[in-house]
């Protein structure tokens, strides 16, 4: 929950920004959003937050995608759990881990899909590794991208948020910055359109054409 804070009398008039001082958060909200961030200064972690916004997996397959001990693993899902950025579905033995349903959860997702550059497609596997190793040792926030082929089978894709209103900001987000129609959306992510548009439907959101938005 985001709490504002009581508006301040400022000493000096430099311009009317009352409304600015009434919607700024309180400093817990921006120490619990800071918080959040922090989890994500490591390469390693940011990577498999990446992977969780995108798919559910378990320990031992996210182990196997980012070339990491299971043990090493479950240090940086915890780090994540703690911070309410993931959660995880028991399946017999195992637990799923996924992006959780939080404020912060879908704030984090977007900023990082926001700036995240496409892999280039068609590499070897001893490419994609050196693809994937240098991006993340320059910038963290450079991570992969929607598709990528190796020795001509797809091997990773872009599997869209489940949650609706996660959905709803992630696509308006990619229409916004990425994309001039949906159809061209879809036909980048690989995704299905009716199953997309039924999805929003159910939080009463609808493509508008002119605004290339969901309204």
């Amino acid at each position: 929950m985001v709490i504002y804070m009581t508006t301040p009398i400022l000493p000096h008039n430099h311009g009317d920004i009352h409304n600015v001082l009434e919607a700024m958060p309180s400093k817990d909200t921006c120490a619990d959003m800071a918080s959040a961030f922090k989890q994500l200064c490591d390469g390693t972690r940011l990577q498999i937050f990446w992977l969780l916004c995108h798919s559910e997996e378990c320990v031992l397959n996210i182990s196997a995608a980012v070339g990491m001990s299971a043990p090493a693993v479950s240090h940086h899902l915890r780090c994540l759990k703690d911070a309410g950025l993931i959660t995880g579905n028991r399946h017999g033995k195992e637990v799923h881990y996924h992006i959780a349903s939080t404020t912060q959860a879908a704030l984090l997702h977007h900023f990082v899909d926001s700036y995240l550059p496409a892999v280039p497609v068609n590499l070897t596997v001893r490419e994609f590794h050196t693809h994937r190793l240098n991006i993340f040792s320059m910038n963290p926030v450079h991570a992969a991208a929607h598709i990528l082929t190796i020795n001509n089978r797809r091997l990773f894709m872009t599997v869209l948020p489940k949650d609706p209103v996660i959905l709803l900001s992630y696509i308006n987000t990619q229409l916004r910055d990425f994309y001039p129609s949906l159809d061209e959306l879809c036909s980048s992510l690989n995704a299905d359109k009716q199953t997309l548009c039924s999805t929003l439907a159910q939080i009463d959101y609808y493509y508008d054409e002119a605004s290339n938005q969901f309204v």
